[in-house]
Parts: C-alpha cells; structure tokens; sequence
C-alpha cells in the first residue's frame, strides 16, 4: 500500500481511509475532493518530522546538563529511566549508545560486585 500511495501521490493514511471507503461503498463521496501532494508538501512534510525530532532531541538534552558534564556516566540507566518520555532510539542516538547495547543491558542479569552492592545495602540498612 506504501508504494501505491507514493506512485499516487497521496499519503498512505489516505488511501488506507479511501480503500476502506470503497469497500463500505463509501468511497465517490469521501475521496472526490482529494488533492494529489506535490513535490512541496511532501518536502514540507519531511522537514516538519525533522524538525519534531530536532526539538525533542534538544529538549532532552536540556533536561540533562548536569548528566552531560559527567565523566562517569551511567547512560543505560538514564535511558531506562527516561523511556516513557523519549523514544529510546532518540536517547541512544543522543547519548551514543546502540540500541542493542541497551535492551541487551536491560535483560542482562546484575554482576558479582552489583550483587554484592546490593547485598552490603541491605546489610546497612538493617543494622541502621
């Protein structure tokens, strides 16, 4: 359907909607008035999604100037923290993780010295 829509010049949203009003019987009153895009709107279309990109990447990173200064950075965990609010492509992409990298971290079991981190905690918390 993508590349009937592109050979067509209209948005696959739209041809999605005009199939389906064609099999509802729908379709000489819905689709008469549709225009085909030109060169222009898809460009303006394009640059538009960039640009959403572009500010939610900026936004990002706005949030985050103390982590940027950081030697020591945990980029994992902040993405993990983050992922409800920022696609996790944009953040690894940001941070210069690979994405692969991070969901293999994610279901990687803890280490030794994690485990023992975690152990030595609840030691000091129990005696406090």
């Amino acid at each position: 359907m993508v590349d009937a829509a592109k050979r067509l010049s209209l948005p696959k949203g739209t041809l999605k909607n005009c199939v389906y009003a064609d099999n509802q019987g729908k379709l000489a009153s819905l689709c008469k008035n549709q225009q085909p895009l030109t060169d222009l709107d898809l460009e303006l279309s394009r640059v538009k999604r960039e640009l959403a990109e572009v500010k939610m990447e900026r936004d990002f990173i706005k949030k985050f100037p103390a982590y940027f200064a950081k030697e020591s950075r945990q980029d994992t965990v902040l993405i993990s923290s983050m992922r409800q609010t920022y696609p996790i492509a944009l953040m690894c992409r940001v941070l210069n993780v690979s994405e692969s990298g991070f969901h293999a971290w994610r279901i990687r079991p803890p280490c030794g010295q994690e485990r023992e981190n975690t152990r030595l905690e609840i030691e000091i918390l129990a005696v406090t």
